[in-house]
């Protein structure tokens, strides 16, 4: 398993890279945005009609979010945050 100079495996630093991306792209799907994903960088980033957000998940995020039921595939490399009733 590779890692970094701290000792940190890579796979944990990009899970928690996420996970800190994911905080600033929920409230922006909450707002109506989309989650669209760009092949050649194989991140995924909040769409508001206006371009890409600051900031991207990854594939395998992505595929958690998903399988969890917090976001579904609408579209070709494009997802939209599942409304939950209150």
């Amino acid at each position: 398993m590779t890692r970094n100079d701290v000792g940190e495996s890579i796979a944990s630093l990009n899970a928690r890279s996420d996970d800190l991306v994911w905080q600033v792209i929920e409230p922006l799907l909450r707002a109506g945005g989309r989650l669209r994903r760009v092949p050649k960088l194989k991140k995924s980033y909040a769409d508001m009609g206006d371009g890409p957000s600051r900031g991207g998940i990854s594939d395998a995020k992505v595929r958690k979010l998903e399988a969890a039921g917090t976001i579904r595939h609408v579209g070709v490399d494009l997802y939209e945050l599942v409304e939950v009733p209150q």
